[in-house]
C-alpha cells in the first residue's frame, strides 16, 4: 500500500511522533544561512515580524547572509515542509516546537550561542546545525558514530533547550527524526563552561565529514555510498587513533586502506 503524502507540518510531526502537536505549540524553523546560500533569499517573502537573525546582523551585510535565523512558520507552510523533507536541505534546518513567542525563544537561543573553556576562551556553538544539536543533547540512535553524545550535561541541555518541547530534522539517511525534550534539571547559567573532554568531542563532530571529503578527492570514482563512506571514515579515525596517530591525512590513509580491503573482499565474492 502506498503511503499517504503528508501535506502539512502537523501531519509530518504526527506521523513521526504518533501524536499531533499541541495547539499551544508554535512551529519555528531554525535555519543555517550559510548552507542555504543566502539568508535574505530564505526570508525574502516573509513578514519582518516572523523571523529573527540570531547574530543580530544588519540585513544585507555579509554576516547577515551567513547567519542562523529563527523563523515562525504555520503548519501549512509549504516552503518549510519542503526544507524539512528535501534531501537537498539536509543539515540546513531543524524544526523547534515551543509555546514561547518568537522574540523570547530567539533571545534564549542567542544566549546559548557561545560557550567557554575553563580558561575563559570563548567559542561559537553551532546549535543551528541539527547534527550538532543531536550530538549536544544525545539524540538516539546517534547520527555521529564518532561522537554519539550527549556532549552536554543535563543542566546544560536544559539551558540550551529551555522553552523547547520537541525537535525535528532530517538525518543522514533522509529520514525525519523527532525528539521530544524530556524533563531536565534547572538550567545551567549562560555562557556554558565546557570541560576539555566536552571541547574535544565538539572538535571531533565534523572530523568524519572532513576525512570523507578528502577521501572523495583521492578516490573520486569509487562507488561507495555517502552513508557507507561516512561510517568507514568513523571506523578509520578510531583505527588511526589506536595506532597513536591523529592527523587528517593519517585518517584518510587508514580510510584508503579500509576502502581497498572492501574492494578486495568484493572481488573475492565474484
Amino acid at each position: 500500500m502506498q503511503r499517504a503524502r503528508l501535506s502539512t507540518l502537523s501531519e509530518l510531526l504526527a506521523d513521526a511522533s504518533g501524536a499531533p502537536p499541541k495547539q499551544s505549540e508554535h512551529f519555528y524553523l531554525l535555519v543555517d544561512g550559510t548552507r542555504l546560500g543566502k539568508l535574505s533569499d530564505v526570508i525574502a517573502r516573509r513578514p519582518a515580524l516572523t523571523w529573527t537573525c540570531l547574530f543580530d546582523a544588519a540585513p544585507g551585510s555579509p554576516l547577515f547572509e551567513a547567519s542562523p535565523a529563527l523563523i515562525h512558520v504555520e503548519t501549512d507552510d509549504r516552503a518549510a515542509l519542503r526544507m524539512l523533507t528535501d534531501p537537498a536541505h539536509r543539515q540546513s534546518c531543524q524544526l523547534l516546537l515551543s509555546a514561547l513567542p518568537l522574540a523570547t525563544l530567539a533571545r534564549q537561543l542567542a544566549n546559548q550561542l557561545y560557550v567557554e573553556e575553563v580558561d575563559g576562551t570563548r567559542w561559537v556553538l553551532a546549535l543551528w546545525d541539527p547534527f550538532v544539536m543531536a550530538a549536544l543533547i544525545g539524540i538516539q540512535p546517534p547520527l555521529n558514530a564518532l561522537v554519539p553524545g550527549p556532549i552536554l550535561e543535563p543542566s546544560q541541555q536544559a539551558g540550551l533547550l529551555e522553552g523547547v518541547t520537541a525537535i525535528a530534522f532530517q538525518d543522514r539517511k533522509g529520514e525525519l527524526r523527532y525528539f521530544p525534550v524530556p524533563s531536565l534539571p534547572p538550567p545551567a547559567q549562560a555562557p556554558m563552561e565546557l570541560t576539555q573532554a566536552q571541547m574535544d568531542m565538539l572538535m571531533d563532530l565534523d572530523l568524519p565529514d572532513r576525512v570523507a571529503a578528502l577521501l572523495r578527492q583521492v578516490e573520486p570514482q569509487h562507488p561507495i555510498s555517502d552513508a557507507a563512506c561516512y561510517q568507514l571514515c568513523c571506523a578509520a579515525i578510531q583505527e588511526t587513533r589506536a595506532r597513536g596517530r591523529d592527523g587528517l591525512h593519517d585518517h584518510c590513509d587508514s580510510a584508503l586502506e579500509m576502502l581497498g580491503e572492501l574492494g578486495s573482499t568484493a572481488e573475492r565474492r565474484k
